[in-house]
């Protein structure tokens, strides 16, 4: 049940830029650990955040702990989107 509520919320952070935000609160509410949770591509928030030029986002995520050194599926690092 927890995976599935993570993939959908993954999802929408994914699909629907006007809420990131809460989103990413909520996800991170629920469970801190989601900070470094990754789709079935391997990619973390903080590689979406990236991927979207969101660097707002990235800083908050990253004072938060995120692993900027994390690969995904393609062998990137978020730090690469940069």
């Amino acid at each position: 049940m927890e995976n599935v509520l993570i993939d959908s919320m993954l999802d929408m952070y994914r699909k629907n830029h006007h809420s990131r935000s809460l989103i990413i609160e909520c996800l991170l509410y629920y469970n801190p650990r989601n900070l470094s949770k990754q789709d079935e591509d391997g990619n973390s928030l903080l590689h979406h955040a990236l991927m979207r030029c969101d660097y707002g986002m990235a800083e908050y995520l990253l004072n938060r702990g995120a692993d900027k050194y994390c690969m995904n599926k393609g062998g990137q690092r978020p730090i690469d989107f940069m």
